[in-house]
């Protein structure tokens, strides 16, 4: 997992700032043949503004 999935993954919305200020780019495969957007938790689990917030970052 790269780091802005494994930041994705957690909601980390600081985090995930930071590594896109840094150039990191949301559809970079991991290992896993994922994308950052593919790690997101599912919104019903998650907390619906984060989520929401976390989306627009990654362009949903």
């Amino acid at each position: 997992m790269t780091a802005l999935g494994q930041a994705t993954n957690q909601l980390n919305i600081p985090m995930i700032k930071l590594l896109l200020n840094a150039g990191a780019n949301p559809e970079v495969l991991d290992n896993d043949y994922r994308t950052a957007r593919e790690r997101m938790p599912s919104k019903e689990t998650s907390d619906p503004k984060v989520w929401s917030v976390v989306a627009a970052m990654l362009g949903y």
